[in-house]
């Protein structure tokens, strides 16, 4: 059998650091464990760092050797045929005089389109990109047949191992022009595809998806969202009070306290959920001016955004105070002011997501994460309107460039938010 195990220095380093999980349900039940040495459990805990539990076998299936269904991304349930013509979410564009795919969002899990929650119920849900990539950089992943099916044991960093089935992928017949099956089920036992929630960053017909093969290492890839694989669901883990991120003292001037991650984050290194500013839930699909709430029509030629004040932080426009509450809030600009200018931003890693470590006065540090799935921008918003009405500020870096400044971005644009504290006088 080959064994894959995969590190870097940079792991090395930072293997041993604690990272704090949140809300994840602690079990004193040991797992069921077969003759095969592989997790038979629903619920599998591999010891991953983010404390995430993944299910035991795929959408579909009833044990973890059986393939399951197969989806489109964005899909809620199988189908015969998968091409772009039985794919649902496209639409006809007068500018192309064509259909194009629908801007559904670039992070689906935990909403209508998440396949994992619609056939498990709440409790489930797609894994985010960065939930794969823990998945391949933090276990060890070992070519194996198991009850006569080829595929990978995963082994978790506590040695809980589970089985995930080299299950294939639906798409149409490579030998087409001979026999058109749009339902061909392809490379089962060599390799096997499987979709996570998050959409490319650069063009909105790919999405995503885990690749295992036989003949190589697993990675994290984009992939065309009209072809068929699997779901591999992860536990749902609601965002409450216990997810709200712990104070942390930088020693700035002002005392100001920042948040130890993003708001709809459940550790330091999660992207979070970004919001359109004064907005305080996450949209299903596209972030437009035509689905920004505080847009309006005055008459036909005009269009305007609604005044919601000039600083909104701690007013009902506040997604920071509504969410977490307890004194939180969103930053103002001056506030991220302080941060860009007193704090030493360097470029780093965690969990093998990019971002910027900031250390404050007194050598106490933050990570932000970058906010866009490429792996190099990131996008804060404040709670201060721009000179222009339709903008705000927002703290914006990038680690190509190596740069964090302070940058007016339009309002329906989607940002992180990192929350702060004001110090009790």
């Amino acid at each position: 059998m080959k064994r894959y195990k995969i590190l870097s220095l940079i792991i090395c380093v930072i293997i041993g650091v604690a990272l704090v999980s949140c809300g994840s349900d602690s079990s004193n039940e040991k797992p069921t464990i077969d003759e095969y040495g592989v997790c038979i459990d629903q619920e599998v805990d591999l010891g991953l760092p983010s404390g995430k539990i993944w299910a035991g076998w795929n959408i579909g299936a009833t044990s973890p050797e059986e393939y399951g269904d197969y989806f489109s991304w964005g899909e809620t349930q199988p189908k015969a045929n998968y091409t772009f013509d039985s794919y649902m979410h496209t639409e006809y564009s007068p500018q192309t005089y064509n259909h194009d795919y629908v801007n559904i969002g670039c992070e689906i899990s935990a909403t209508k389109y998440d396949a994992a929650q619609y056939m498990w119920g709440s409790d489930w849900r797609m894994p985010t990109k960065t939930e794969l990539e823990e998945l391949v950089y933090e276990c060890t992943w070992e070519d194996f047949e198991y009850k006569g099916v080829k595929g990978f044991l995963i082994t978790g960093p506590n040695e809980v191992s589970m089985f995930l089935p080299a299950a294939g992928v639906k798409e149409m017949d490579l030998n087409w022009s001979v026999n058109f099956d749009a339902s061909s089920l392809q490379y089962d036992g060599e390799s096997g595809d499987y979709w996570c929630s998050t959409r490319s960053e650069n063009y909105n017909g790919e999405a995503y998806k885990l690749r295992i093969s036989r003949r190589g290492l697993p990675e994290v890839a984009k992939y065309n969202r009209t072809r068929g694989i699997p779901i591999r669901p992860i536990k749902r883990i609601p965002v409450n009070e216990s997810c709200v991120g712990e104070e942390v003292d930088l020693g700035l001037p002002s005392g100001t306290k920042w948040a130890s991650w993003n708001v709809g984050a459940t550790a330091p290194h999660e992207y979070g959920t970004c919001y359109a500013w004064g907005e305080i839930e996450e949209k299903n699909g596209a972030y437009t001016w035509d689905t920004y709430k505080y847009y309006e029509n005055v008459n036909d030629t005009l269009q305007r955004c609604m005044d919601i004040g000039e600083n909104i932080s701690g007013t009902e426009y506040d997604v920071a105070r509504q969410k977490w509450g307890n004194g939180w809030r969103m930053p103002t600009k001056d506030e991220f002011d302080e941060l860009c200018k007193e704090c030493k931003w360097n470029w780093t890693q965690r969990n093998w997501i990019n971002g910027y470590e900031v250390v404050g006065p007194n050598g106490n540090s933050i990570f932000l994460p970058v906010t866009f799935a490429d792996g190099d921008m990131g996008a804060y918003s404040s709670a201060s309107s721009a000179e222009d009405e339709r903008s705000r500020w927002v703290c914006a870096f990038s680690g190509l460039y190596r740069i964090s400044k302070i940058g007016s971005y339009l309002r329906y644009f989607p940002c992180s938010i990192r929350s702060v504290k004001t110090s009790e006088k």
